[in-house]
């Protein structure tokens, strides 16, 4: 039945089913093939999975960042950017990963840090003469930074299913994002000075950066106000995405950026982009099930033993698998199918859960620029009105300096932990 199930949702995938509908039909058409499981798992599984108050967090961070994207902010973010960096080396590239890494505090999606990011820096981007492939590659590499610092998406998921503190994660992430950002602005330095591109950005003062900042201040305290009101035992995840929405409502329309008929254009994209992520977990969790009963989990614990029982390698071979599984399934949906298996690794190698959970996450992200799935980079590929084959080489460079971090994070994990050891 394994095989079936795996068979026709490789099918689906290569003739380009949705996701959520590959997963869900090769569950289905498996389970049908069959009569020790009954059918209504799958209604089961669909139900239990998003009857959770944990998860709906999703659609109420979805739609502050909605909020905030309509409110203006990405544009007052983008000139803070512009005064702290504008002036180096691969101006306009600093300036997207620092917007990037300021973004991530306020959507907690990747595809909503590419969306709206993009869709400002990549025309300014191929103003100052980048490439096009290399403006939609950066923009799609950068947004991996948006599941990393909270708030979220991902932590979300992983710790309601899982039962691993949404808190500790949400910290766990504060420093491997910045950090992501740092390796990604360096890459740019020496891409920029390869290819002479001289920024065309003067030097701020400093009241121009203060003035700049107080334009943004808004944004970046607010993934200060979730991770400390979650952390100080103030609100739950979920609470605190509520507070989030208020928080870009009163922000909105104090300053007048907001306006009643705006919103329901941006309830009905919050909507669809909530709509995505639930079903895409719905339908991977009735997959997933069907993998733990059939004790797959135990089996490829089994295999990885067989093979060493270094903790060290057994992190460095997952590493290697995670980042094959992300070539081809979305991050989310990769995360929740994988939940049995990477929970068995974990607890029978005695990995830190925090630890271990940020690698799993940021590992399977990178899979959103890689080709041939790679919707981050489709969606940025779009914006810049560019192929993959301009894209595909100039991508890949990129993604080995997020690899890179990965292993770093993976080699040291105290860059990961300390944070959330530190404020218990």
């Amino acid at each position: 039945m394994i095989g079936l199930m795996f068979g026709i949702f490789a099918l689906l995938v290569i003739i380009g089913t949705p996701i959520a509908f590959a997963i869900g039909l090769s569950t289905f058409l498996a389970l049908s093939s069959q009569d020790t499981i009954p059918l209504l798992v799958v209604a089961q599984r669909f139900f239990t999975t998003l009857d959770s108050f944990s998860l709906v967090a999703i659609p109420l961070f979805m739609l502050a960042g909605e909020l905030m994207t309509h409110t203006g902010l990405t544009e007052r973010i983008i000139r803070f950017a512009v005064t702290l960096v504008g002036h180096i080396r691969g101006g306009f590239a600093q300036v997207t990963v620092a917007t990037s890494v300021m973004f991530s505090g306020v959507s907690g999606s990747a595809a909503a840090d590419a969306s709206a990011t993009g869709s400002l820096l990549i025309p300014a981007m191929k103003k100052e003469k980048y490439d096009p492939g290399f403006a939609a590659s950066l923009v799609a590499t950068a947004s991996i930074i948006g599941p990393i610092i909270p708030p979220s998406i991902m932590m979300i998921i992983y710790g309601s299913m899982t039962g691993v503190s949404i808190g500790d994660l949400f910290l766990a992430g504060i420093v491997p994002g910045l950090l992501l950002g740092l390796g990604l602005m360096v890459y740019c330095y020496f891409y920029a000075r390869k290819n002479k591109i001289v920024s065309t950005s003067r030097r701020s003062s400093w009241k121009e950066v203060w003035d700049a900042f107080k334009g943004a201040v808004w944004a970046l305290i607010l993934p200060v106000i979730i991770v400390v009101g979650i952390r100080g035992g103030v609100f739950t995840p979920t609470e605190a995405a509520a507070v989030a929405v208020a928080y870009a409502f009163i922000f909105g329309f104090a300053y007048r950026t907001l306006r009643i008929k705006d919103l329901p254009k941006i309830f009905l994209n919050a909507a669809v982009l909530s709509t995505i992520s639930l079903m895409i977990m719905a339908a991977a969790a009735a997959f997933s099930w069907i993998l733990a009963f059939e004790r797959i989990p135990q089996k490829v614990v089994d295999v990885m033993t067989s093979i060493t029982s270094e903790p060290v390698l057994i992190l460095l071979l997952l590493i290697a698998i995670l980042l094959f599984v992300g070539l081809f399934i979305e991050a989310s949906a990769a995360l929740i199918i994988l939940i049995p298996v990477l929970i068995g690794i974990q607890k029978s190698f005695g990995f830190d859960p925090i630890h271990f959970a940020l690698i799993v996450i940021l590992t399977l992200v990178i899979g959103g620029v890689t080709p041939p799935v790679g919707n981050l980079l489709y969606i940025t590929m779009s914006i810049a009105k560019t192929r993959m084959s301009q894209a595909f080489w100039k991508v890949w460079p990129l993604a080995g300096v997020m690899i890179l971090m990965t292993l770093i994070f993976a080699f040291f994990p105290d860059i990961v932990t300390f944070l959330p050891k530190i404020t218990k």
